[in-house]
């Protein structure tokens, strides 16, 4: 397949269905993503593959979060959107405008879908253990 083809064809999936994924495959997702490049090859990552009851009790942790009005509690410093470059706010408010568009008075069911994570059959996790790269707490200033 030709690149441009890879980039055109890229989208993302914002619900889906409840056909739940095999486990086969999502061994070869995280199989795939271990052979990912390192520094030294040191691979320091981990992945983590929530299904059934973990990933329901992870869904109903996330729904009581957004119904709290919680924010999100990054890891890493997080940049507010406010604080992004015209430009970026510009893009962000011309999807916002298209999703309005597009799903017109559905557009709660899209704000519905993120608050049980898109419907998601399974969910990976990657991790990168602190102290694993020169960013060993969200305090360095080598994290800023």
């Amino acid at each position: 397949m030709e690149f441009s083809q890879v980039i055109n064809r890229r989208h993302s999936v914002r619900d889906f269905t409840d056909q739940p994924v095999a486990r086969e495959d999502l061994l070869d997702i995280a199989r795939a993503a271990l052979t990912a490049p390192s520094w030294v090859n040191s691979q320091p990552w981990r992945i983590y593959i929530a299904t059934g009851t973990t990933l329901a009790d992870i869904k109903a942790q996330h729904r009581a979060h957004v119904d709290a009005g919680d924010g999100g509690h990054s890891d890493f410093p997080v940049m507010h959107r406010t604080d992004w470059s015209p430009d970026a706010q510009a893009n962000m408010a011309g999807l916002g405008a298209q999703i309005g568009e597009y799903f017109g008075d559905e557009g709660r069911a899209f704000a519905a879908s993120q608050s049980r994570l898109f419907n998601a059959q399974a969910i990976a996790y990657l991790t990168v253990p602190v102290g694993s790269s020169q960013c060993r707490s969200t305090t360095s200033a080598a994290c800023r």
